[in-house]
């Protein structure tokens, strides 16, 4: 397994997208995106039916779009930024040390982080973005046990309200974000967890340009 210090020096490309003069697309741009596109789409269980997470700047992995759309948004938009590490795509999860003269993998915050359904992963990959990446590496940490697929399981973790602040609230709304993912949308469902069918509902939303006033009418015929 390549450690992430590798793997960002293997797809440099990925933000080296213009020519110089913006006179038209590096041959390695174009080339990574195939390679990228061809990743994203043989990986089913992080597929929404056959569209795929859009990478793209604009994007920034939360939305699903035809194959397609989404290599027409990487050429317009570019790459979200340092995503190296294709975790969003089903990708094994990569950490390296921080030091200036070693760089070596390092175990990751969550040790069952691959265990993670990809809504998990999504809620985790967003609090790494604004706590940096160290997350999680400090001796500092706390037991806090969730259900994962229906089975308990306890972490330890560093207080996230370390990195964040001490934003009050934000632990808990992460943990009920956690939960979210994994719980069913209803008893039996199998196909949509609360997070997943929230997720789902605002790309159809954007998708077909839906007002604010339009979105709101129609959650007020759900149940709940």
């Amino acid at each position: 397994m390549q450690d992430k210090l590798r793997m960002e020096q293997n797809r440099q490309w990925m933000y080296k997208k213009n020519l110089p003069g913006r006179r038209g697309f590096t041959e390695e741009f174009c080339t990574g995106v195939e390679e990228f596109l061809t990743f994203a789409s043989e990986q089913f269980q992080y597929k929404d039916g056959s569209n795929i997470r859009c990478s793209c700047f604009k994007c920034k992995n939360f939305k699903f779009q035809a194959l397609d759309k989404v290599r027409e948004h990487l050429y317009r938009y570019g790459l979200v930024s340092n995503y190296y590490n294709w975790t969003c795509h089903g990708e094994i999860f990569q950490e390296y040390a921080n030091s200036s003269n070693v760089q070596a993998p390092v175990t990751q915050p969550f040790d069952d982080y691959n265990q993670f359904n990809p809504y998990q992963r999504m809620v985790f990959d967003a609090v790494r973005q604004n706590t940096g990446p160290n997350w999680g590496q400090s001796s500092t940490s706390y037991e806090h046990s969730f259900e994962q697929g229906g089975t308990s399981q306890t972490v330890f973790q560093q207080d996230p309200l370390t990195r964040m602040g001490n934003e009050e609230g934000f632990c808990e709304r992460f943990w009920d974000a956690m939960k979210a993912a994994d719980q069913p949308l209803w008893d039996g469902c199998q196909n949509h967890s609360q997070l997943s069918a929230t997720s789902r509902i605002l790309n159809i939303k954007a998708e077909n340009n839906m007002s604010e006033n339009c979105f709101n009418s129609m959650l007020k015929l759900m149940p709940g």
